[in-house]
């Protein structure tokens, strides 16, 4: 039978007393999968009473990264005895469904089950009516969209915040949990790193504490722990949490950092020395000021100015010294730092041709 002879025998439904404007509810449920297992979630239709639907279309949409649409399955549903039926999963995000027939459809049950699979570990997956016609749209569908839970184990541990901050030379961690369930308890782990980076590499990580959890519980809990940095200085620290679980699951807290500035004033040693044509000083600094920076030779002659009174912020500092253009011989470099307290150190280089 043509399509063009069922729209008449849906004109002739109509004009035999049909409402002109119908409602029904198409509804989507939530459910869960685990990971790389096949999942078939149902379309379902609250009642089509008292209306004739004789055709009808839908499109979903999903999240392909998380899960993919294998098939769908008319088995015990509505639309079992169409005669005209078109599954289309030709494209990576959406699952299109178009059904005829002779006789209409009524009642509520499942409309149609859709075979999907999972493709990631974790993750939600809203799946979204984009559309859904009955008879050409009449009746009109009032649809609720669903969500697919991927590999989602409750969560043993809500934790609601976790925090870092400098207090003199300690530093304190603190984070609470809105609720608990099986929670050993907290491996404090730390990163020293020299440079600011996104983040640390596995290797970096050091346990230096454990806090025990609450097991299971709903009520609020505060947590603290207080870490050490009297030795630490113009460097980078790092801390995560590793919330445990009695059966010895785990995952890791969001990343903290804390930045420690220099406690003192230092001038390194040039590097390379002896040196040819070029060669490199550091120097670090607990406070803001200005700096200058002098090069002489050996009868105390300055020979030229390499920082002069460059506004410097605390921390560490790097410059260059070219020779290029003097004779081969015994220098000195010279700093001059002036702030909330002043700093001036002479160290002797070498430079070879």
């Amino acid at each position: 039978m043509s399509k063009n002879l069922l729209f008449i025998l849906l004109f002739l439904l109509r004009a035999l007393g049909a409402p002109a404007v119908a409602q029904v509810h198409v509804t989507l449920p939530d459910t869960a999968v685990g990971a790389d297992t096949d999942l078939i979630v149902p379309i379902i239709v609250d009642t089509l009473d008292p209306y004739n639907v004789i055709s009808l279309d839908f499109t979903l949409v999903y999240d392909s990264n998380l899960l993919t649409a294998n098939d769908t399955l008319l088995a015990n549903a509505l639309v079992k005895q169409f005669m005209l039926m078109q599954t289309n999963l030709s494209k990576a995000d959406t699952v299109s469904f178009a059904g005829f027939g002779i006789f209409p459809i009524t009642g509520g049950d499942t409309l149609i089950k859709i075979l999907f699979h999972s493709t990631s570990n974790s993750g939600l997956c809203p799946l979204t009516f984009a559309s859904i016609r009955f008879n050409e749209g009449d009746p009109t569908a009032i649809i609720s969209d669903g969500i697919v839970r991927v590999n989602l184990a409750p969560i043993p541990v809500e934790l609601s915040s976790f925090q870092c901050e400098t207090r003199g030379h300690k530093i304190y961690l603190n984070w609470t949990t809105l609720s608990e369930k099986n929670n050993y308890g907290f491996s404090v782990q730390r990163a020293i790193c020299q440079n600011l980076i996104s983040e640390p590499d596995i290797n970096s990580w050091k346990k230096i504490s454990f806090v025990p959890g609450h097991g299971t519980t709903a009520d609020r809990h505060d947590y603290e722990f207080r870490d050490d940095a009297e030795n630490f200085s113009n460097c980078f620290l790092y801390y995560r949490l590793k919330q445990i679980d009695v059966d010895g699951s785990f995952k890791f807290s969001p990343i903290r950092q804390i930045h420690l500035l220099p406690r003192r004033f230092s001038l390194a040693q040039n590097f390379p020395n002896p040196f040819n044509s070029a060669t490199k000083v550091k120097f670090t600094t607990p406070f803001s000021g200005t700096a200058s920076v002098h090069v002489y030779n050996v009868r105390g002659q300055k020979i030229f100015t390499l920082i002069d009174r460059k506004t410097m912020p605390a921390g560490s500092h790097e410059f260059s010294i070219d020779m290029n253009s003097y004779p081969a011989g015994v220098y000195f470099y010279e700093i001059n730092f002036v702030g909330e307290r002043n700093f001036h150190q002479t160290n002797k280089m070498i430079y070879l041709k």
